[in-house]
């Protein structure tokens, strides 16, 4: 078994949504690999999100800002190519719910 450690940069000002989400309209930070016969990755292990407070009206949320280091452990035959891969959060944008939502911090 193998690993990989993906550095997600967010944006300063921004920040991406954690669990438990705000409302059932969110969508939170996911990772996903897709399948290869060769390269077989397992379940992305994310770190617990930071808790953060606005106001008014005072609410409270969980959420990732700064950097965020994510490990996703897969299994590689010998005919797996290697590859070194970018990932990068949006800057504000929701782009669908596979990919990333980020909130600009006011």
């Amino acid at each position: 078994m193998a690993e990989a450690v993906i550095t997600i940069d967010i944006n300063k000002d921004y920040r991406i949504l954690g669990e438990p989400l705000p409302n059932k309209y969110s969508t939170t930070l996911m990772v996903t690999f897709d399948a290869t016969r060769s390269l077989q990755p397992r379940t992305a292990i994310i770190p617990e999100p930071r808790t953060f407070s606005e106001s008014p009206p005072t609410f409270t949320y969980h959420a990732y800002d700064g950097t965020v280091l994510v490990k996703m452990p897969f299994k590689a035959d010998e005919n797996a190519a290697p590859a070194i891969t970018r990932c990068t959060a949006a800057s504000g944008t929701r782009r669908s719910s596979s990919t990333t939502t980020a909130w600009r911090v006011s």
